[in-house]
């Protein structure tokens, strides 16, 4: 609960600073543990000061703004702590229904088959998945304060990539649609009212049920001299309590969708996604949801819903066919700042980004040192990188490819003046702010050189797509279109199986592909079944899943030696964040020393060559773990 204030966007800066300062003193926090033991036993006189909670808006990168409310620390940790038990709860109780509404799909399927990673990534991965797991579990605690719904929205994209692909070889000269969906204004607009219904119909007791009405009805202000005013409807913002609640309401939508179709909702909060051959169930699905919503309260983001239909490669079809379904949304199906095309691919448009680029390109100007231009680059940069999407296996050399094509536009754009080069800039900036310190030009290495190290630390982007697209030319990646070849030859062995088996009456081992009068079934009828029975098809589904690994160069001994140190003074500054993108992190590090080492060493005589004790540690890591205000707008923008 302490955890959760510090991680998320509910605190300024300098108060999560100072409960961070705070978790460490153990007298503190057991202070902190009587107030809250206080504040429990008292719950049914539980209520928001009388002075209101003042509203606070803020941006963030994309120019969007978020009103966050200034509640004291003690209350922001009472909160999030009854807020996290609710949800514990409710995840597990939830689980358990799901488990049996999914067990007919279970039971018609073997273990080894596709069929069954859905329906365990389903369970495990996708319902409910942005409430955390176990009350004595801080991991999953962590993980819900810094929820990380882009990396659950990257699964969700890697997965309709692959069932496109999978649909395509199954199921050739048949479409394949897909929809994408948002609830507009969905937390500011859910109904307390429909809130009470849902926790009153859970059993709920009227105890909570009066202390989450208290919650909910949050009096606040926005400037100093306003009149206080009650929450009438939504749920203040960054609590784990408003999250469980807009997750409940949600859950309805999912499981009135799936009681009546069949389809399963691939959804992160209220990001929504779905997708099946058969285009009347879709319709089915998309009319349910919008009943749903009017029923609740809720209305669809007509914007940010769209629908693809997928056509068979055999078909040639006009674009504006595509857009004549007068059921679904008629808008795109968007992923970060990809498009779906007709065709099964994702793709960025130039014209998409554009808007972006232009912000970059101002605040880089208006950077007013050389570490903040630094820092807004990487952040910049790490922020494209992950909204084209994370190269997965199935997404293959085409993806990495066109990401490198956008980052070279992305550059060229950005530093049109310098042919697309980031680096020629920095020298310039460096001998007007030092023009005594200057004397030699600089070498390139230094500037990608990590800041922990003596360097610069600019992020060299076309490393990490470099061993990406290394690894994907050197890998001989099997898809599902060479699975054909192996589907002949294990029906031939099975068959054998069988034969051997015909003989001493045991047919246990291959019940699976006998009819019931003990008959062995025909190749049609094998091979009708890879979803549901062969495990070489589940192989090749999960391999396509994972995200494609880096393939890290070959270093010398000298070089091993330094990644050592390199490691050591990364995790000396990481956050619990960083460290679980550790493999990645040391792949960047190897392909610098690779890249970079040598000219390092020949230009300083040295790897390390500054002492480390006289780098400001505190200083970087403070720049690194704090966000960019993105509030404060050029002066141009003014």
């Amino acid at each position: 609960a302490i955890e959760s204030p510090i991680s998320n966007h509910s605190l300024d800066e300098y108060r999560k600073r100072l409960l961070t300062k705070m978790r460490l003193d153990e007298n503190t926090v057991n202070e902190f543990e009587s107030s809250l033991n206080l504040l429990i036993s008292d719950l049914a006189d539980w209520n928001w000061p009388i002075k209101g909670v003042r509203g606070i808006f803020r941006r963030n990168l994309v120019g969007k703004y978020r009103c966050f409310y200034e509640e004291d620390v003690l209350t922001a940790i009472f909160l999030e702590h009854i807020g996290l038990k609710w949800s514990y709860h409710f995840k597990y109780e939830l689980k358990v229904l799901f488990q049996v509404l999914n067990k007919k799909f279970r039971d018609n399927c073997s273990s080894k088959s596709i069929q069954y990673k859905r329906c365990l990534m389903q369970e495990e991965e996708y319902w409910m998945a942005s409430l955390p797991d176990g009350l004595n579990s801080n991991f999953d605690v962590f993980n819900y304060a810094n929820m990380d719904k882009f990396n659950l929205n990257s699964k969700s994209f890697y997965l309709i990539n692959v069932e496109i692909q999978l649909h395509k070889i199954l199921q050739p000269n048949a479409p394949f649609t897909v929809v994408s969906a948002d609830l507009e204004w969905f937390e500011p607009s859910i109904s307390h009212e429909i809130v009470q219904i849902f926790l009153e119909f859970c059993g709920v007791s009227q105890i909570w049920l009066h202390f989450f009405d208290r919650f909910l009805k949050q009096p606040i202000y926005y400037k100093h001299d306003e009149l206080i005013r009650q929450r009438q409807r939504g749920v203040p913002i960054s609590h784990s309590l408003s999250h469980l609640f807009a997750e409940l309401l949600i859950f309805g939508l999912d499981l009135y969708i799936y009681q009546n179709t069949d389809i399963f909702i691939y959804r992160i909060h209220d990001d929504i996604w779905f997708f099946n051959s058969q285009l009347i169930k879709i319709e089915q699905a998309w009319t349910l949801m919008n009943e749903y919503a009017q029923i609740t309260g809720l209305k669809f983001n007509e914007e940010k819903c769209g629908s693809r239909r997928i056509q068979p490669s055999n078909i040639i079809t006009n674009v504006d066919e595509l857009s004549t379904n007068l059921i679904l949304p008629s808008k795109d199906v968007k992923w970060g700042l990809l498009t779906l095309q007709s065709s099964g691919r994702f793709i960025i448009y130039q014209e998409t980004i554009r808007p972006l680029l232009d912000e970059m390109k101002t605040r880089l100007t208006n950077a007013t040192t050389i570490l903040e231009r630094v820092n807004l680059y990487n952040k910049y940069i790490s922020f494209f990188m992950r909204n084209f999407g994370q190269c997965a296996n199935i997404l293959g050399t085409y993806h990495i490819e066109h990401i490198i094509e956008i980052f070279q536009y992305l550059h060229q754009y950005i530093f049109s003046e310098t042919n697309g080069n980031a680096l020629t800039i920095l020298p310039n900036r460096i001998v007007e702010q030092f023009p005594s310190c200057l004397t030699d030009e600089i070498c390139e290495a230094w500037f990608y050189w990590p800041l922990t190290q003596d360097g610069l630390g600019l992020k060299n982007i076309y490393l990490n797509l470099y061993s990406v697209q290394q690894y994907l030319l050197s890998e001989k990646m099997v898809g599902f279109n060479q699975l054909s070849v192996k589907d002949a030859e294990k029906y031939a062995e099975i068959e054998i199986e069988y034969k051997q088996a015909k003989k001493h009456r045991k047919f246990k081992s291959i019940e699976q592909f006998m009819h019931d009068d003990e008959t062995f079934i025909t190749f049609d009828e094998y091979i009708q079944r890879r979803e549901t029975h062969l495990p070489h098809w589940k192989a090749v589904y999960k391999k396509m899943l994972a995200i494609t690994p880096w393939l890290s160069p070959t270093l010398t001994n000298i070089f091993v030696d330094h990644l050592e140190i390199f490691r050591d003074k990364s995790i000396h500054m990481s956050s619990e964040k960083q460290h679980r993108m550790k493999k990645d992190s040391d792949s960047y590090l190897k392909w610098l020393l690779c890249y970079y080492g040598e000219q390092i060493q020949s230009t300083f005589n040295h790897l390390d060559f500054i002492d480390s004790e006289n780098l400001p540690i505190g200083l970087i890591t403070l720049m690194k773990t704090t966000n960019i205000d993105w509030n404060n707008e050029s002066k141009e923008e003014e």
